[in-house]
């Protein structure tokens, strides 16, 4: 803050880092005390000094306001200079000169030239409670529902935005930094395309990485069957997994087959006792996918040995048994199995990408910033505290994976299933998908029966995630405590029961699943924000930043294989897993774009946020606690890491991102 008379006060008006945000028109601001009373208007104005430019802050002095009290209200208007011109205003703190005292006022807005607005004290009231800015709230909310509107971009898929509003672009340095990471994947990959000879052999691939490219961990460790069981537990698609209780009829596994690896137990036994588990890609039977690509849909069947450790025993590469489809066993020929999990593990990869990454992340948190655009003002204390896990990501699905996505793009030249494909598994997925169950992760670990720490341990997604699931829902609710501190706030804050039927039926495209039926009590909405919260955040994260160690090293998680699936348990040589494999310039377009887009990591760590829009004592107060909490959390993963097996670094709270940024 600036020096001032004792009577004075100093004005801070941080202008917004969006496009467009600064001003050169007449600003005007005037202040009402707790007790109403009202000062002069002021023109805020520096001479000889461009104000409110973007991303800066100006303070300025303003006097004639003695006898006013505790600041709780505040206008500010623009004259219609410069009419054309566009402001977007962060934040204004007011403080008062003589003893300090100061009043937080978050805008987040646009102040359009000719129009007042008119806040309160940290700007977080619900509607029935807001009386004397009803007009306001309403007349930004149908301004909104304007500027977000739906468009289903993907058949089958939840609407998206249908233009990408000024509040959703990014800022010109992550714009820059984006679009340069993109650019700098695509022309190193041409380049080397140029100057690296087609892969002949294993060895000829494994020479690209340590100089070209750092060395994923999948390199040393592809060929490794207890890898192969680590991966589907730490790796970057850890939710698919399931307890086994009954072999699937259409799993043509018998005791005989898998008992030699049972340490001696009977099949039945282990069944029995929670020692085998599935991984079952019935939903990935039959897709359309780009040209003639194959892609299994596979079933896989895995055992807890006795040192805890998770290992494949059997895997069918189709659904239907028949003579053509047989059960590849870790017995078979060396280069035989290995065929066989290179080919499950394209299955699981395609899944990845289409559904546990874009699908219940990417495209998830976009349908939910759109409704809560639409439907919460935001003076609207819940879209306070959602908006900091929506940051960029509507940005990122239009301005990158639109671009990845687009015909004969990154997923159609990369992918097995191509683009069609990828919608396809998409349009097969978000029916089934419940935020309830597989979007809250204690019921999602319950429903696939592997919640047992005991029975399936080394489960190192599982176990960070609920330390990190807690401490946000432990979060939420104490803030949303605070905000619906009675049943009747719910009850009558007619803005979220639209925010909350809008979820559910949306103007155009399928809604989300797993939503209650009404909101009654601080429970029911919990159950809503908290998992949000956490897909945006902990689940992103689980599912990308470990992407470039997973697939850069194609025989590790390949993205697309040539040619059929073995049909026949007879033994292979290393030529065909070579022929099996993505061509030189797969090899390198992937590389890139996993090591430069998507394991980045572009926005600040949970619970330190780039923007705040939360102000009041009780959000804050939370806020202090969650920040606390998370830095024991951070203290007792690494503890954990130290006498792992296998680190699991991916979910430390420093790493996790607020939002989805890449």
């Amino acid at each position: 803050m600036g020096q001032c008379n004792s009577n004075d006060y100093d004005v801070s008006v941080k202008t917004g880092d969006k496009k467009g945000s600064g001003t050169d028109g007449n600003v005007y601001i005037a202040l009402t005390d707790e007790d109403g009373k009202r000062s002069s208007d002021f023109k805020l104005d520096k001479i000889l000094k461009d104000d409110f430019e973007l991303g800066h802050t100006d303070t300025f002095s303003v006097g004639n306001s003695s006898g006013l009290k505790h600041i709780t209200q505040l206008y500010i208007w623009r004259d219609k200079t410069d009419d054309n011109d566009t402001w977007y205003v962060e934040k204004i703190v007011v403080e008062r000169c003589k003893d300090k005292d100061q009043t937080i006022f978050p805008i987040h807005r646009w102040v359009p030239a000719g129009f007042s607005i008119k806040l309160k004290e940290y700007d977080s009231l619900l509607p029935q409670h807001d009386t004397e800015q009803l007009e306001q709230r309403k007349r930004e909310l149908e301004a909104k529902q304007i500027e977000y509107q739906f468009k289903v971009n993907l058949e089958g898929g939840p609407a998206q935005i249908k233009d990408i509003p000024v509040d959703e672009m990014f800022t010109k340095e992550y714009e820059w930094n984006l679009m340069a990471a993109l650019g700098k994947a695509k022309l190193s990959s041409e380049v080397l395309d140029l100057i690296v000879g087609e892969f002949e052999c294993l060895d000829d691939l494994k020479n690209i990485y340590g100089a070209l490219f750092r060395i994923p961990d999948g390199m040393h460790t592809w060929k490794d069957d207890e890898a192969f069981g680590a991966q589907k537990l730490k790796g970057c698609n850890p939710a698919v997994i399931r307890l086994c209780q009954q072999i699937p009829d259409n799993f043509s596994v018998t005791p005989e087959m898998v008992e030699p690896f049972l340490e001696g137990q009977t099949l039945k036994e282990c069944l029995d006792t929670k020692k085998i588990y599935i991984i079952d890609y019935k939903m990935l039977d039959d897709i359309t996918k780009t040209d003639d690509r194959y892609l299994c849909a596979p079933l896989g069947l895995f055992y807890v040995n006795s040192r805890g450790k998770l290992l494949p025993i059997a895997i069918q590469l189709e659904q239907t048994p028949s003579e053509n489809n047989p059960v590849f066993l870790p017995s078979d020929p060396e280069y035989t199995w290995l065929l066989a999990k290179m080919w499950f593990n394209n299955a699981d990869c395609n899944y990845h990408q289409s559904v546990a990454h874009f699908g219940t992340t990417h495209i998830l948190m976009e349908y939910v910033c759109i409704v809560t655009n639409r439907q919460l003002s935001p003076s609207h204390p819940l879209y306070r505290l959602l908006s900091n896990h929506f940051l960029y990501v509507i940005g990122i699905n239009t301005s990158g994976l639109t671009r990845l996505l687009a015909p004969e793009a990154w997923v159609d030249r990369n992918m097995t299933i191509g683009r069609a494909g990828f919608i396809t598994i998409l349009s097969r997925a978000w029916p089934k998908w419940r935020l309830n169950v597989e979007g809250t992760l204690p019921n999602d670990l319950q429903d696939r029966g592997v919640d047992d720490e005991n029975a399936l341990p080394n489960y190192h997604y599982r176990d960070d995630a609920m330390l990190l699931y807690r401490a946000i829902e432990k979060y939420i609710r104490s803030v949303l405590t605070g905000i619906y501190d009675s049943p009747e706030k719910l009850v009558d804050d007619y803005e979220v029961h639209n925010w909350l039927q809008e979820l559910r039926s949306p103007p155009e495209g399928p809604g989300l699943n797993g939503l209650p039926e009404k909101l009654t009590s601080v429970d029911d909405i919990c159950a809503i924000v908290t998992p949000l919260v956490f897909q945006a955040s902990v689940q992103h994260a689980a599912v990308n930043y470990s992407q470039y160690d997973e697939f850069a090293y194609p025989p590790n998680y390949p993205t697309y294989l040539e040619g059929l699936p073995p049909r026949d348990k007879r033994a292979r040589n290393e030529q065909d897993l070579v022929n099996a494999l993505i061509s030189k310039t797969r090899v390198l377009d992937v590389a890139f774009l996993a090591d430069l887009f998507l394991s980045r990591t572009g926005l600040n760590s949970l619970g330190y946020f780039e923007v705040q829009y939360n102000y009041d004592p009780i959000s804050v107060k939370a806020l202090e606690s969650f920040r606390k909490e998370l830095a024991e959390i951070e203290e007792e993963m690494k503890e954990k890491n130290k006498t792992r097996d296998n680190t699991y670094s991916i979910l430390l709270p420093s790493i996790v991102p607020n939002a989805i940024s890449a």
